[in-house]
């Protein structure tokens, strides 16, 4: 990676880190139940399209 690529990213990152540390600030909600069931239900369906991919 080059020194200007380098600066671009500490850049970024304390641009990032500035509005994160400012007191109004909001974080996202916390997942919830349904937030659950519905990555796990993504989890399944990828696991099972892989697993039908490979018979192709």
């Amino acid at each position: 990676m080059d020194n200007n690529t380098q600066n671009s990213f500490e850049r970024e990152l304390e641009r990032r880190l500035g509005i994160m540390e400012a007191p109004d600030y909001e974080a996202a909600p916390c997942f919830n139940k349904t937030d659950y069931i519905i990555t796990a239900a993504v989890i399944l369906i990828c696991i099972a399209a892989v697993i039908g991919g490979a018979f192709l």
